[in-house]
C-alpha cells in the first residue's frame, strides 16, 4: 500500500497553521472529537478549533509537562507529572473531576465502556468511572506504569518498567 499525497486545493479551506501558541517546541501527539483539536506542549494543553485553528482554551501553569490528551463523549483527559488525571469540558475546558494517584502520570489514558484506564509511576494501573473520576480498582505492579494501557476483548494490556506486561481484566 502506498500513502498518496492530497492536493493542497483540496484542504485549502480546513488547513490551518498555530505555531505561535507553541513557540518553545513541537507539540505532543493531536487528538480530534468532533470540531476540537486538543494538543499539549509548552506547559500547556490547547483546544484548538478545527476549522481554522482559533484557541478555544488552554489548561496548565505553563511549568509542567502534560502528555498526550485523550478525548470521548465531550470531555479531555490530561496528565501530567504533578500525578493527576484531569477531566475538561471539550467545548470550554472547564473542569469536571480530577484523580490523584500518588506518582507522576507519563502516558495517556484509554476508555472502555465508561470506565477511564491509566498506568502512573507509583507501580499502580487505575480504573476510573468516566462520568466521575471514581476510582472502580487498582492494581499494584511491581514497578512504575508509564506505558498507555491497551484494551482487547475485555483486558488492558499495559506494560510496566520491571519489564512485565500486565493483562487485567478490565
Amino acid at each position: 500500500m502506498t500513502a498518496r499525497p492530497v492536493s493542497s486545493a483540496n484542504l485549502a479551506s480546513s488547513v490551518f497553521h498555530s505555531r505561535s501558541l507553541l513557540p518553545s517546541g513541537p507539540p505532543e501527539s493531536a487528538v480530534v472529537a468532533g470540531d476540537v483539536v486538543c494538543v499539549s506542549g509548552n506547559g500547556y494543553v490547547y483546544a484548538l478549533r478545527m476549522r481554522d485553528g482559533r484557541k478555544l482554551w488552554q489548561f496548565g501553569d505553563g511549568t509542567r509537562p502534560w502528555f498526550p490528551a485523550a478525548i470521548t463523549r465531550g470531555t479531555v483527559y490530561v496528565s501530567g507529572n504533578d500525578g493527576k488525571l484531569y477531566a475538561l469540558r471539550a467545548s470550554n475546558g472547564a473542569g469536571i473531576w480530577r484523580f490523584a494517584t500518588g506518582g507522576d502520570i507519563a502516558s495517556a489514558c484509554t476508555f472502555a465502556q465508561g470506565i477511564v484506564y491509566l498506568g502512573s509511576n507509583d507501580h499502580n494501573v487505575y480504573a476510573l468511572r468516566a462520568d466521575d473520576g471514581q476510582k472502580v480498582w487498582s492494581f499494584a505492579t511491581g514497578a512504575q506504569v508509564s506505558a498507555s494501557p491497551t484494551l482487547v476483548d475485555g483486558v488492558a494490556y499495559v506494560g510496566g518498567t520491571d519489564g512485565n506486561v500486565y493483562a487485567l481484566r478490565a
